[in-house]
């Protein structure tokens, strides 16, 4: 069995060009970070970053959700680094109160986002989906809907508007 030095490896990987070694040391440094993530979450430890306490969602969103009709509404929400955005879109989303879950995927924030979406989590209709590393948009919407349980999606209102979104419910 031969080995290959790093360089050997470099000139055959499409990925990796020799005079690329920025790339691997973000490559590196990202690896890293996802570990301690995962090591942090896995031990419940939030003293990485001061997470704010997460408002409840009104009562009057709550109440909306007693309009719902039979098909089952699912918004996905992709986010990467919006720990200041998140809780608002969240709770504007369930204000409209049609959608009978929300996934978010987090597409491994490094601003805190993730500490927020756990505890956003623990609401019953919230489901908090997190990758390993940065895949981009496209794959945090394939992410979310292998996971959709709902008969209509809607990603974050881009695809309709709120108020489009209750009329074509109350018309099923």
């Amino acid at each position: 069995m031969t080995t290959q030095t790093d360089d050997q490896v470099r000139e055959q990987s499409p990925v990796a060009a020799p005079s690329d070694d920025a790339y691997l040391e973000r490559l590196r440094a990202n690896m890293t970070i996802a570990e301690q993530s995962l090591h942090d979450a896995v031990r419940g430890d939030r003293s990485t970053h001061a997470t704010p306490a997460v408002p409840a969602a009104r009562p009057s969103s709550l109440e909306n959700r007693s309009q719902r009709t039979s098909l089952a509404v699912t918004v996905v929400i992709p986010v990467f680094n919006e720990c200041e955005t998140i809780v608002e879109i969240v709770r504007r989303v369930q204000a409209v109160g049609v959608h009978s879950e929300i996934i978010i995927v987090d597409d491994f924030s490094t601003d805190g986002t993730r500490d927020i979406l756990l505890q956003l989590e623990r609401e019953p209709d919230i489901r908090v989906l997190m990758h390993g590393y940065n895949r981009g948009k496209g794959a945090a919407l394939r992410t979310a809907f292998q996971h959709c349980r709902g008969d209509l999606r809607s990603t974050r209102g881009r695809l309709m508007h709120p108020t489009q979104m209750r009329e074509l419910c109350r018309q099923k």
